[in-house]
């Protein structure tokens, strides 16, 4: 039971560091902006299609470790509503 518990997390905190990564990465594909938020250079054909790759990997990342963690947390709640 502990073993499916600890897994469960590790799945939540790779889910965690995706999204913290998939926003840090993603701003490289925005474009260059001034101090006040103005754009002075936008984002290139490569960029454009740069971020939707990112996307879509984020995306799958977290649907992917989602579904496990679901799984997961349905296994150990059989386990102990069977134990008793």
């Amino acid at each position: 039971m502990f073993f499916i518990s600890a897994i469960s997390y590790i799945f939540i905190l790779i889910v965690i560091i995706a999204m913290v990564a998939y926003q840090t990465i993603v701003q490289s594909t925005k474009g260059t902006f001034d101090e006040e938020g103005n754009q002075l250079v936008p984002p290139t054909m490569t960029d454009k299609i740069t971020g939707y790759v990112y996307t879509g990997t984020y995306a799958c990342v977290v649907i992917i470790f989602g579904q496990m963690y679901k799984k997961l947390a349905f296994i150990q709640t059989l386990r102990e509503n069977h134990r008793y």
